[in-house]
């Protein structure tokens, strides 16, 4: 009797392209002990090709335990499922996966699989390289954790197959790392433009309260100045004035007064008054200051700000509700440094920032904020060391301040003449300054700190310290909050009278740069603590001995 054996066909419905590109399956992918069909339909629908399930009983087939933890090609984690199984696969010319038990293989060329572990080199990258060595039945796959090559093939390729990794997997492709400081500034012109006007009287003689003379100006160039009250008298400090009286004008914070004006009766009681026009200056404001090591072609990316709240109203059969959605406001850094051959190091840069402007009101109860946003993206070349300044995201911000006598000030109507109002434009510039520089030395840990280890960092005319300490301080219950760094340049000891090298240094952060000239030949020594959020410091050994020490070369 003939069996009857049906074929299911599933096709991914969507769009899909044709050509013989590389496919890939998207990571995580997680089969633990998961029925083999299950897993080829999962793989197959993350990697968004047709197939074809051309076996009558994949239930005979058993399980597969199957973890990636990376983006992989499609073929090789089909290998993987397949091959134990003994199944395979092959693509048609539209591109059709199709899944069919294996063809049966020559006995007479059994095939070997070997794991080579790479020192230098990134397993992953080295996979097309090894398929062009391999045997039509060869199979090669990554194993993520150990940075291995597995590779299954006939012997007779392995030769190569060495011969090529020895070649491949040297020195040369060590991955280098770079190391970037970066600075955000701010600059705020602000354009303040008041004008005002005093006056006063002065009677001949000397006013007193209390027993107090409070009041007297008896000689040009005199002018009132503020007054304050101290015990139970009322004083009067006056300020000198460049110009004699009568007009003329006189240098004043961002101004100049006019004046004063000075008219004197007979009895010479006085009446004077001045003119004061005023326009204020510049103000430079550090916003971030990132110190980052990446590795050579990897993205460092800074964030700094928060989340505002959204407010919306909702109603629903007269019930009112609100609901909040959050936007992000904050300062954003990505930078990606890849070095080259000629010793340069080529940037890209991408500095974003978002602020808000304002808010508006569209329908009440609902509150949504204005958001500025500014931007540059670029690439660009700079020497080992060199710096890079980008700037000209500049934008106006306008606001109104309001100088009042108190009381008077905010009588309806008549207190319009005891206050002012004065319009205030502020230009803010974004200038951000990145210096990356090649990390190319690396001496081993430092054996006599327990806490903390050291790499120095070599550059042309000076030498920089990276203090590295890869595990959070032990420090209590509460956690820690933030770091502080000590720098000397004998032992330390104790903190009593010592103020921070650097401080406030945040508590994701397990590394620290001194970028600081230093004297070569010259001994520091570093100590690291930590702060909690109440402030406390932890204490450093007396002996001396969580001191990380480094001698700057004498050359």
């Amino acid at each position: 009797m003939k069996r009857i054996l049906t074929v299911v066909v599933a096709m991914l419905i969507g769009s899909f392209a044709f050509a013989a590109d590389v496919k890939f399956v998207e990571a995580p992918i997680d089969f633990p002990n998961t029925p083999v069909k299950v897993a080829l339909e999962t793989v197959f629908l993350k990697s968004g090709v047709a197939y074809a399930i051309e076996v009558a009983d994949m239930g005979v087939y058993g399980n597969v335990t199957l973890s990636i933890t990376e983006r992989q090609e499609l073929d090789t984690v089909l290998n993987l499922i397949l091959e134990p199984k003994g199944l395979q696969f092959t693509v048609d010319a539209g591109g059709i996966y199709h899944v069919k038990k294996k063809e049966k293989e020559d006995t007479k060329a059994p095939r070997v699989t070997k794991l080579y572990a790479l020192t230098y080199a990134t397993a992953g990258e080295l996979v097309r390289q090894m398929k062009s060595v391999l045997t039509k039945e060869g199979v090669v796959s990554v194993d993520v954790g150990t940075n291995a090559l597995i590779i299954t093939d006939v012997a007779e390729v392995f030769e190569g197959i060495e011969s090529l990794l020895k070649e491949l997997d040297n020195p040369e492709r060590k991955a280098k790392l770079i190391a970037i400081k970066a600075k955000l500034l701010e600059t705020t012109k602000k354009t303040d433009t008041q004008v005002s006007m005093d006056f006063q009287y002065t009677p001949a003689s000397k006013i007193s309260m209390g027993g107090e003379a409070f009041l007297d100006i008896t000689s040009p160039g005199r002018w009132l100045g503020t007054m304050y009250k101290s015990g139970s008298s009322l004083f009067a400090s006056q300020t000198t004035l460049t110009t004699t009286v009568g007009a003329g004008a006189s240098t004043y914070v961002g101004g100049a007064f006019l004046g004063p004006f000075t008219y004197t009766d007979g009895i010479n009681n006085k009446t004077e008054f001045e003119m004061l026009a005023t326009q204020a200056t510049t103000h430079v404001e550090m916003v971030a200051d990132p110190d980052v090591i990446v590795e050579d072609g990897t993205e460092a990316r800074v964030q700094i700000g928060s989340r505002e709240p959204i407010t919306s109203m909702n109603v629903v059969s007269g019930t009112i509700t609100y609901s909040y959605t959050y936007q992000d406001v904050n300062i954003i850094l990505q930078v990606t440094p890849q070095s080259q051959r000629d010793g340069t190091i080529s940037v890209q840069i991408n500095p974003q920032m978002n602020q808000i402007a304002g808010y508006v009101s569209p329908q009440e109860g609902m509150r949504i904020p204005v958001i500025d946003n500014r931007e540059i993206r670029t690439k660009l070349f700079v020497s080992n060391g060199g710096t890079i300044r980008l700037g000209g995201m500049i934008k106006d911000r306008a606001m109104t301040s309001e100088t009042k006598v108190p009381f008077l000030g905010d009588i309806p109507l008549i207190g319009m003449l005891f206050k002012s109002s004065n319009p205030v434009v502020e230009k803010v510039d974004v200038s951000l300054f990145v210096s990356p520089h090649i990390v190319d030395y690396a001496p081993p840990r430092c054996q006599n700190t327990p806490w903390i280890s050291q790499y120095e960092v070599k550059v042309p005319g000076e030498t920089d310290v990276l203090i590295d300490w890869k595990l959070d301080l032990p420090f209590g219950a509460n956690g820690i909050y933030s770091y502080n760094i000590y720098r000397d340049v004998q032992v330390i000891t104790d903190l009593t009278d010592r103020r921070p090298y650097a401080t406030g240094i945040n508590g994701d952060s397990t590394s620290w740069m001194d970028m600081s000239r230093k004297r070569r030949g010259q001994t520091y020594y570093y100590v690291v603590t930590a702060v909690n959020p109440s402030g406390m410091e932890q204490a450093i050994d007396p002996s001396g001995k969580n001191n990380a020490v480094i001698t700057i070369p004498d050359r």
